[in-house]
């Protein structure tokens, strides 16, 4: 399935180049969601199809929205 989808998200990567841009899709692989859970320029949320986008999906992107830099500062110093 996940190699199914990369012709989804893999055009998605590439044209965001480091930009910030939230993806919230029901078909997300687990192995992206896992690795940009460290990076403050994307948000990558999954959506169950069956419930569909509700006011907590809208509510989680409101709070903490995607900024410009790809590491949280915390981690930047860490490897400074």
């Amino acid at each position: 399935m996940e190699l199914f989808s990369a012709r989804k998200w893999a055009p998605l990567l590439r044209y965001a180049a480091g930009r910030p841009f939230a993806w919230i899709d029901d078909v997300i692989p687990p192995r992206l969601v896992r690795g940009s859970l460290w990076r403050r320029d994307r948000v990558l949320l999954p959506i169950d199809p069956g419930e569909g986008l509700e006011r907590r999906h809208v509510e989680r992107l409101l709070a903490r929205p995607p900024r410009p830099g790809a590491t949280s500062p915390a981690r930047r110093r860490a490897a400074g």
